[in-house]
């Protein structure tokens, strides 16, 4: 932040890019620019580069088209050797569904309904039948 892009990269119109959510990487002509992780909870992001140099590729805001930062290719080498950290979630988990208490409430309902016509059950289970071998 507080950089600008060069001139040439800066009359290029902005491109559309959408953000891979398990790595924060875009694809620009086959290659992958890292997101920095502020901007991780972006899906789409528009980006600004000259596509004979990708040396400088931009973030840009897409409302006042200011440079929000740049961006830096993915050193694959670099990231195969590192050890990971865990990338903490902003969204809080969603909370565990509890034991099932018996027979769910619908079914429950449908059970009383049918037991108050006084007919029997419409399925009765048998045994297995046993085969003589």
């Amino acid at each position: 932040m507080g950089c600008s892009p060069p001139p040439a990269v800066a009359a290029k119109p902005a491109q559309s890019r959408i953000q891979r959510t398990s790595d924060g990487t875009i694809s620009i002509e086959g290659a992958r620019f890292e997101i920095p992780a502020r901007f991780r909870h972006l899906r789409q992001v528009q980006i600004r580069y000259a596509s004979w140099d990708r040396r400088h590729v931009w973030l840009m805001d897409e409302t006042t088209g200011t440079a929000l930062d740049r961006l830096y290719p993915l050193d694959r080498a670099k990231n195969a050797q590192a050890v990971r950290r865990p990338i903490k979630t902003t969204t809080p988990p969603v909370a565990a569904a509890g034991s099932p208490a018996g027979v769910a409430p619908l079914l429950r309902q449908l059970m009383q309904q049918y037991a108050a016509t006084g007919l029997p059950p419409a399925y009765i289970p048998t045994s297995p039948k046993e085969t003589d071998e």
